[in-house]
């Protein structure tokens, strides 16, 4: 029998991580934002960008089939 344990102070702080309603408590300017991508971004290699840009560009391509399929 497996026993599960649960660290109420561990599960208090990812439920306050997720809630939604608490998104308007954290206000993040747009520099913000950019900085923290352009902190993320530096640590991706040439080919993990190139792969990123691809994927990138197919889900952008099925949005416009999706797009234009649509509207005909």
């Amino acid at each position: 029998m497996t026993t599960a344990c649960c660290n109420a102070e561990a599960s208090n702080l990812n439920f306050v991580a997720q809630d939604e309603k608490l998104v308007e408590a954290v206000q993040l300017t747009d520099a913000e934002i950019m900085r923290r991508v352009r902190d993320i971004k530096s640590t991706w290699s040439v080919a993990e960008r190139a792969a990123r840009r691809r994927e990138a560009d197919r889900r952008f391509e099925n949005l416009m089939e999706t797009l234009f399929a649509e509207a005909a």
